[in-house]
């Protein structure tokens, strides 16, 4: 006869795909796209390619890091993978922690530092659009319980499909908030 202890059922049994992304998960996977698509079209075109303060990125340039970050994403998640010997969302709360903490500055890998030359507003919503639905599908389709071999997270490690999307959730919350200050700062009286 095999006994099962309650810590052996909460906290080392695998989750399947449906139980990591959940309805209220996906609902704000998606929720998190909508809002950064709001800010970003709230920008006056005149002002999108424009520094707000010193120091600070343009909104296009936020828009570009987002793109190159969740694009990054999404072929991690098409990428390598193998199974698992850790929980599927082990270092969830780690990433929130992280990239939620606005007081908190960080610097850019290299490779995902936004271009410097400006860019077409509409263009770049366009291309965000389409990389969220992209995201969302691949959120719904892939395997998020395996770990992601593609591509180790600095500091971490390999993370699984399901850290993946979440960190790119956090990520673009991060931003989303970015652009709200940048935004504000530039003395936009009204946002639609």
């Amino acid at each position: 006869m095999v006994y099962f202890t309650l810590y052996d059922v909460l906290f080392t049994t695998p989750f399947t795909k449906q139980e990591l992304m959940t309805a209220e998960r996906s609902a704000e996977f998606s929720q998190t796209g909508k809002a950064l698509l709001k800010v970003l079209s709230a920008f006056p075109e005149e002002t999108f390619n424009t520094v707000p303060f010193e120091g600070s990125w343009t909104a296009a340039q936020v828009a570009d890091h987002i793109l190159k970050s969740a694009g990054g994403t999404l072929q991690v998640l098409h990428g390598e993978t193998e199974a698992t010997g850790r929980l599927q969302d082990e270092h969830v709360e780690e990433l929130a922690k992280t990239f939620l903490d606005f007081s908190l500055k960080m610097q850019s890998p290299e490779s995902i530092l936004p271009s410097e030359s400006p860019l077409d507003k509409q263009e770049t919503i366009l291309s965000l659009e389409k990389l969220w639905t992209d995201l969302e599908t691949a959120a719904a389709t892939v395997d998020l319980s395996r770990l992601c071999t593609a591509f180790a997270f600095p500091g971490t490690g390999y993370l699984t499909g399901f850290e993946w999307v979440m960190f790119c959730m956090f990520h673009t919350q991060r931003h989303t908030h970015q652009l709200e200050r940048i935004y504000d700062r530039q003395g936009i009286v009204e946002r639609e």
